[in-house]
């Protein structure tokens, strides 16, 4: 089995993720990591030489391979839920638990990490919330658990 976690950036899911590989006895699988070593650059990199819609299509190929490993706590990109086709791999695959987290507690996760191209804007604040509005729905719609993460600590 697999259980996919996902959810904003700073919403928790690599933290959580390698608690609950450790509670299940499962390997814990980092789906920003395997897109860098596939790509051989960091996401920024991704992002700047070649834009979102070619990482989007690196993450899609990535949790195609996932979807036939098992016994894998997976911890999905933010925008996993982005492209409709990941939303099948995601359900066949596993149970799908959406980690949820304020703006403001994102925000704060979150404000000093360079590693998010997204964030890159002049207001950072109203690009979560407006990413955010954008995906809930989609993340609702693929999950069998929703986790509110706001003040809780991974291994709770």
């Amino acid at each position: 089995m697999k259980v996919f976690l996902i959810g904003f950036m700073g919403s928790g899911k690599t933290s959580t993720g390698k608690e609950l590989a450790k509670l299940l006895g499962y390997r814990f699988v980092d789906m920003d990591d395997l897109i860098v070593q596939r790509a051989g650059m960091s996401i920024p990199e991704i992002f700047s030489r070649f834009g979102e819609e070619r990482f989007r299509e690196i993450e899609t190929e990535v949790l195609r391979d996932l979807v036939n490993e098992d016994d894998l706590v997976v911890s999905c990109g933010g925008g996993v839920v982005v492209k409709e086709r990941n939303h099948f791999l995601l359900k066949q695959g596993g149970k799908v638990v959406f980690l949820m987290a304020s703006p403001e507690v994102i925000y704060e996760r979150v404000k000093d990490d360079t590693n998010r191209p997204l964030l890159n804007v002049p207001d950072p604040m109203d690009r979560i919330r407006d990413l955010l509005n954008q995906r809930m729905e989609k993340y609702l719609k693929v999950s069998d658990l929703r986790i509110d993460t706001d003040r809780r600590s991974p291994s709770e």
